[in-house]
């Protein structure tokens, strides 16, 4: 039988921004976004400048990319904001929790709400360098922190339950 894991956690402010800027940098969805807005700028205003009787200038295609810099920018912040709204109005979901993580699935425990899911309905997991964050759905995930796990070894232990517990990407 698998070990059993307990895990106290008291995510801060700072440590759900670094996990949700750790989601972020990592996304799939988002790089291809990125991606397609540049190329989608620069395309245009190549085609623009060859369209044109004067000579090719590249810094119509530079002061064309950089108004996507910025709302990819603008886009983060505003991400970052929501985020620090929700940790603001609802701390019970990052305050005082307890996980653990068994045979069966993964649980958590708090004052104000609950949380169960057997493992084949964790679709995958990551991992940082402070953080396991487990996927239930695609915009659904939980964050376990690796400094709360109270053994240094154990990091290894959980990482091998999850990998045996789940698909990972």
């Amino acid at each position: 039988m698998p070990p059993t894991f307990t895990i106290d956690q008291d995510l801060t402010l700072k440590e759900y921004l670094l996990a949700v800027l750790f989601l972020i940098r990592k996304s799939k969805r988002v790089k291809r976004f990125a991606l397609y807005a540049i190329i989608a700028v620069i395309l245009v205003q190549v085609l623009v400048q060859t369209g044109m009787p004067k000579p090719f200038d590249l810094t119509w295609v530079l002061i064309g990319v950089f108004p996507v810099f910025v709302m990819l920018l603008f886009y983060l912040v505003a991400l970052l904001l929501l985020m620090t709204l929700l940790y603001v109005a609802k701390p019970g979901l990052f305050r005082q929790a307890t996980y653990e993580l068994t045979h069966w699935g993964v649980t958590r425990h708090s004052d104000r709400n609950g949380f169960a899911k057997p493992w084949r309905e964790v679709q995958r997991y990551k991992e940082s360098e402070h953080f396991f964050i487990l996927f239930t759905n695609s915009f659904e995930f939980q964050i376990i922190q690796k400094n709360r796990v109270s053994i240094p070894f154990e990091i290894d232990d959980l990482r091998n339950m999850l990998d045996e517990q789940i698909r990972r990407p």
